[in-house]
């Protein structure tokens, strides 16, 4: 138990996206990537909203607290991935904020990879639950993933359905 300096990083840079993006919405949510009258906004359902926070809450709680976990942890090819999946889901975000907050900038495909905003930061917390042998960190990740790649989804759908 207790806080090391790897836990407080992942949690930084997996969730400070998602703030921003709360913080600075799309430019015109009533225009959709065509210029058309955008499709009114549709309720999400309450299963990707719990799952989404649960995910978050459970991963930002488990990265706080699993000093010895990452103590223990050696450097091997899991150590060089989360990083690397972290750099790449920032990505989108900064493509978000240069295409002038565009939605549909977050829905790209970024290599092979469906929304990468979704999949990287997931996969950073996967190889990071891998790399520190965390099994509940793992399950947490995908919930987070589950409920957050569900909503973008839905997001993304219905913009480009007008």
């Amino acid at each position: 138990m207790g806080i090391h300096l790897t836990g407080p990083a992942v949690a930084f840079f997996v969730f400070l996206p998602i703030f921003i993006f709360k913080a600075y919405p799309p430019a015109d949510s009533t225009r959709n990537t065509q210029g058309r009258k955008a499709a009114p906004p549709q309720k999400t359902p309450r299963i990707l909203i719990i799952l989404e926070t649960a995910g978050s809450v459970f991963c930002f709680d488990i990265l706080m607290l699993s000093k010895n976990r990452f103590e223990q942890a050696g450097f091997d090819l899991f150590f060089i991935l989360w990083p690397l999946c972290l750099l790449l889901g920032l990505f989108p975000y900064a493509l978000y904020f240069i295409k002038g907050r565009e939605l549909s900038a977050l829905g790209k495909p970024l290599l092979f990879f469906p929304l990468p905003a979704v999949v990287f930061p997931a996969l950073a917390l996967l190889f990071a639950a891998v790399w520190a042998r965390s099994l509940p960190l793992a399950a947490s990740a995908v919930l987070f993933a589950a409920g957050r790649g569900g909503r973008l989804h839905l997001l993304l759908k219905n913009e480009a359905r007008f």
